[in-house]
């Protein structure tokens, strides 16, 4: 993409979000609240010196925090917007953006998420959205006697619920009221994995043995579960009857190549490294909006993630396909960012039955504008907070 038109764009994004701040959602989280507009202006304001964006980053994130105590337990995705908004503070703090003060709103969302531990691990709904796994993945990072417990809970849940068979194992999915085994990182065992690799990753030594062998035998029943039925290398859902063709951060190919390669590095093993690296390439040389059911350029399920993706494999691995998948999403980006009347040309397609849609992470303009600075300024934090 050429630079002013570039320019423009962000500039379109960012004048939008300081604009409508009272219309932002009263959620505190990052993929779908107020943290995903702060993000993007705090970002935006950072590279461009704006005093006037800054001010307005910062208006939203205090607000935010102050929404924490009062944000209703009742929402499906409580504990997983509290975990979010513990992970970008710690994230800020190590930044030096906020200081140790900030350690008391830490110690609060400790507290909030504990409980959540407990009933989500005797529900044994492990999903990245409405489950367990976000409260862990951010408790993992805080060393206290508490958050130490409560992984330790997680740990002990995910052995219990996870099954074997001859051709590996798995957990199963109790999501929307069905039993399914998913495989990919949303609802799946590629989220599972990924979760585990982190432990191992940072010094994790509880039932370690298990774990490692939990995560073989994951990894094998992901490879043994590959396909000819459509576009992807795997189903979306065990058992499926129709192919998988969707190409995107939520769906697909890339989160199980992904988690297939984190956990080849945890465990150092080279095979599993080497299928991982051939699921990921085989992504790669995907060609296609359409054909990839990409079908706008947001964050999670269009294209300005997937060129995200793909950049940040080019700079881990060095692999020309991936430097040339990356380039080809960030240009389908642009071409499906051209809708006239909308800000920046960006147009969502999934989930747009809400009005906070629009200033959704996920799904709407903070997302596709983060994606776009990182991806210019070769920047490599958004993918890590949003749980890759």
């Amino acid at each position: 993409m050429e630079a002013e038109p570039l320019r423009e764009k962000l500039r379109a994004i960012a004048d939008f979000l300081l604009a409508n701040r009272a219309e932002l959602p009263a959620s505190p989280g990052l993929s779908g609240g107020r943290l995903g507009a702060f993000l993007f202006l705090h970002t935006y304001a950072t590279l461009t010196e704006s005093e006037t964006h800054a001010a307005g980053a910062a208006e939203i994130l205090l607000t935010a925090i102050k929404l924490l105590p009062s944000y209703p337990a009742t929402s499906t995705l409580y504990y997983r917007e509290l975990a979010e908004a513990g992970t970008v503070i710690r994230y800020l703090r190590e930044q030096h953006y906020l200081d140790e003060s900030f350690e008391l709103v830490l110690e609060k969302i400790d507290h909030l998420l504990l409980p959540g531990i407990s009933l989500l691990t005797k529900q044994e709904l492990f999903d990245p959205f409405v489950g367990y796994l976000p409260a862990a993945t951010y408790l993992l990072g805080r060393r206290t006697a508490g958050a130490e417990q409560a992984v330790r809970q997680v740990l002990d849940t995910l052995l219990r619920t996870y099954e074997e068979e001859a051709q590996g194992g798995f957990w199963r999915s109790y999501l929307f009221d069905k039993n399914q085994v998913y495989t990919g990182w949303s609802h799946g065992i590629a989220a599972v994995l990924l979760f585990l690799a982190k432990v191992l990753q940072t010094g994790g030594t509880y039932r370690q043995s298990e774990l490692q062998a939990a995560m073989r035998g994951a990894s094998r029943y992901l490879l043994a579960h590959q396909t000819t039925n459509g576009l992807n290398l795997f189903p979306d859902v065990v058992g499926q009857p129709g192919p998988s063709n969707t190409l995107n951060l939520c769906y697909g190919d890339l989160g199980i190549g992904f988690a297939l390669l984190q956990t080849s590095q945890a465990l150092a093993e080279e095979t599993l490294h080497t299928a991982a690296l051939a699921v990921l390439t085989s992504a790669a040389y995907r060609r296609g909006a359409p054909e990839c059911r990409v079908p706008d350029a947001s964050l999670i399920y269009g294209a300005s993630g997937n060129s995200l993706f793909f950049k940040y494999l080019y700079q881990t691995m060095q692999r020309p396909a991936f430097q040339e998948a990356a380039a080809y999403w960030h240009q389908q980006a642009h071409h499906l960012s051209q809708q006239p009347g909308c800000v920046a040309g960006y147009k969502g397609h999934y989930n747009q039955q809400t009005a906070s849609a629009h200033y959704s992470l996920f799904e709407g303009v903070p997302g596709y504008g983060l994606a776009l600075l990182e991806y210019e300024t070769d920047s490599s934090v958004l993918l890590s907070l949003i749980g890759y």
